[in-house]
């Protein structure tokens, strides 16, 4: 599935970019799923995010976290998400890179 190249890469960086694993539809749609999720603040199981607080500058607030919140766990709390990470393409993939399955 993966070039020699690219597992070479992964090896060497310690990451490898699957481009175009997903469609740009695909892309599109869960990233304003994901963009929904945080603007209707918390849910439940979701209980690290942190509050988005409106700031002047990026000075005011020297914790990334503050300006760009995580949500934690959401393939157990969003059926969306949880596709997401059974999605065969990303097994396929990850199984390529660690010689085991994931």
């Amino acid at each position: 599935m993966l070039t020699t190249e690219q597992t070479n890469q992964y090896e060497r960086d310690g990451f490898y970019i699957a481009r175009g694993l997903f469609s740009p539809d695909e892309v599109a749609s869960y990233r304003a799923h994901f963009m929904q999720l945080r603007e209707a603040e918390t849910h439940p199981g979701d209980f690290v995010g942190v509050p988005i607080h409106k700031v002047a500058t990026e000075q005011d607030v020297p914790d990334p976290l503050q300006k760009y919140p995580r949500m934690i766990h959401m393939h157990r709390w969003d059926q969306m998400s949880l596709n997401w990470l059974l999605d065969a393409r990303l097994r396929d993939h990850l199984t390529s890179l660690l010689n085991v399955e994931p």
